[in-house]
């Protein structure tokens, strides 16, 4: 049967967008077969809220509304357009015009995002992604906090052309749940070239030179017959730094959406989202231009089959146990093997026909910027400190 040309449907969405949980609700309208050559037209708004059981609802329907720094979300309004077959078969382009808001606890960020990629099937299990993004963002301090004055270069608008370039090669056996295979990619990011090549217009549009390197896999091993348990590895890091004039000048910073960050429900699950970084706090919400982690975790099929308790399949049921490391610094030249943040926990997955649901237990087994002689878990007491500071995770599909 075939799929009628136009369709408006709401939308009701979960994710792991940030390493938190999202709960996105929206509409979207497309086009198939847009004016023939079977290009599909769709337009997107959505609107998210991260971690919604931590907002202050007295302040949110009091006087701060949604600038409470509780809240935590964005909306995004999003025009694309997919052609298939661009060159040949094994090249598809995507032409997208994007609007969004991001609000996080201490500033507001506007960016209007237009951008061009090209999507190629390399070989049986490689793609590469090439991207064009020509991007305006700006951020909003809000309130009168003690971070503020850390903002103010922030606050003077940007417009970035940023080339990026992505391989990755997936030889996992399944979408939801691998228990076999690999993943990796590499990502290289540039912004700066063409507003150097095209200063003498005088356009004088305020941009910074700067790169971006990420390299991430993934790793999935049986440990036991029949998919019985399995063990999973993540590793990710990532580097960017200024270069050129923008590299000796102190006004010229990367746009805070291209930074990195730590912690939370994919990352080092004993922090929540943006809340790990080895800096002073108040440096935190601007995240930093080195990343390093790394995770470990293995399950377990435990009740398979134990049939049904009540409504739940316990064949669907998983346990899990996970270490992660990792942190995010300000510059490279700060990294110090001390400051790689330990965390630990267990967790349960139950497996739905769109991916498991997730709820993890993580908890500070290395803290580096606890006092001394209470970073470790040996050095605190288990239910009095380090299990009432646990950190609780909800999401949809595997922690990575």
């Amino acid at each position: 049967k075939l799929r009628p040309k136009y369709d408006l449907a709401p939308e009701l969405s979960f994710s792991d967008e940030d390493n938190a949980f999202n709960i996105g609700f929206g509409a979207g309208y497309t086009d198939r077969n847009f004016y023939g050559g079977a290009r599909n037209f769709r337009s997107r708004l959505i609107f998210r809220f991260q971690s919604i059981q931590k907002w202050d609802f007295n302040s949110v329907f009091g006087k701060a509304g949604l600038r409470d720094p509780s809240v935590i979300g964005s909306i995004d309004l999003t025009f694309s357009l997919t052609q298939p077959y661009v060159f040949s078969r094994g090249l598809t382009g995507n032409t997208s015009l994007t609007f969004r808001a991001e609000k996080q606890p201490d500033y507001l960020q506007n960016i209007i995002r237009g951008k061009y990629g090209l999507t190629a099937q390399l070989a049986t299990y490689t793609q590469g992604f090439f991207d064009w993004s020509l991007e305006r963002q700006q951020v909003e301090v809000l309130g009168d906090s003690s971070q503020v004055i850390n903002f103010e270069l922030l606050k003077k608008a940007q417009f970035n052309s940023i080339f990026s370039v992505t391989m990755q090669r997936d030889k996992t056996n399944d979408i939801f749940s691998p228990s076999k295979g690999f993943f990796h990619s590499l990502t290289l990011e540039e912004s700066g070239v063409i507003q150097v090549l095209i200063r003498n217009l005088q356009l004088d549009l305020p941009y910074t030179q700067f790169y971006n390197a990420i390299v991430f896999g993934r790793w999935y091993a049986e440990t036991a017959n029949d998919n019985f348990s399995t063990l999973a590895f993540k590793m990710k890091t990532g580097y960017q730094d200024k270069y050129g004039e923008s590299k000796r000048d102190t006004s010229k910073i990367i746009p805070i959406n291209r930074r990195f960050f730590s912690g939370g429900s994919g990352s080092v699950r004993g922090w929540r989202s943006r809340e790990l970084g080895a800096m002073i706090p108040d440096l935190l919400p601007l995240g930093g231009n080195f990343l390093l982690e790394g995770n470990v975790e293995q399950r377990i099929n435990v009740f398979r089959g134990f049939g049904k308790l009540w409504f739940v399949d316990l064949n669907q049921l998983w346990t899990v146990v996970f270490i992660d490391a990792g942190n995010v610094w300000r510059e490279g030249k700060d990294f110090q093997f001390r400051d790689i943040a330990v965390a630990t926990g267990f967790g349960i997955r139950y497996d739905t026909f769109f991916g498991p649901f997730r709820f993890d237990i993580g908890l500070k087994a290395y803290n580096p910027s606890a006092p001394e002689g209470k970073q470790t878990i040996f050095q605190k007491q288990f239910f009095g400190d380090t299990f009432k500071d646990a950190v609780y995770h909800f999401g949809i599909g595997h922690a990575f």
